[in-house]
C-alpha cells in the first residue's frame, strides 16, 4: 500500500501536528488553522479493474473505517437532534460505508464520490444512489438536514 504525506486541504499549510495513531492511521492538526485530517493518504488507483477495488475495499475497512465508525458512533444523537425529513449528504462518501449505517439509523441517504468505481460499487452492493460530482444535481434548498464531508 503507497501513500502520501499531505498538506491542510483547508488552507494549505505543510506543517501539521500528530494528535491521534488509530489503527496505523495517523490523525493530524494542521498548524494554522487547525483543521483535523489524516495523514498520510493512500494513493488510490482509480481505476476500473474489479481485482483493484476489491483490494481497495479491504484496506478502507482495515485502515478507514475502523476510525470513521468511532467518530459516527458518538455523532448519531447530535445528527438526529437536526432531522425534519431525513436527508442525509455525504460528500467523498468512498465505499458508501458510513451512509449505510446512516441509513440504517433511519436517515434517507445520498453520496458524492468523484472516484467512478467507489460510487459504481457503493450503488451496486448497498443499493442508495452516489452521484460523482454536485455539478447538475438538483439541490433545493433545505433538502438535506445534514452534511457531512
Amino acid at each position: 500500500m503507497q501513500t502520501i504525506l499531505v498538506n491542510c486541504e483547508f488552507c494549505g499549510e505543510q506543517k501539521s501536528s500528530l494528535i491521534a495513531n488509530i489503527r496505523s492511521l495517523k490523525i493530524d492538526r494542521c498548524n494554522h488553522c487547525g483543521l483535523i485530517y489524516t495523514n498520510s493518504r493512500v494513493l488510490w488507483d482509480y481505476s476500473n479493474n474489479s481485482r483493484q477495488i476489491q483490494e481497495e475495499l479491504q484496506t478502507y475497512k482495515q485502515y478507514y473505517w475502523p476510525a470513521r465508525y468511532q467518530s459516527a458512533i458518538k455523532v448519531w444523537d447530535t445528527l438526529n437532534r437536526y432531522r425534519q425529513n431525513g436527508w442525509l449528504l455525504d460528500v467523498g462518501c468512498g465505499f458508501g460505508l458510513f451512509l449505510n449505517e446512516a441509513r440504517q439509523h433511519g436517515w434517507k441517504v445520498i453520496g458524492v464520490e468523484r472516484a467512478g468505481n467507489k460510487a459504481a460499487w457503493a450503488h451496486e452492493n448497498l443499493g442508495f444512489p452516489v452521484w460523482t460530482s454536485l455539478e447538475h444535481q438538483e439541490l433545493s434548498k433545505g433538502r438535506f438536514e445534514v452534511s457531512t464531508l
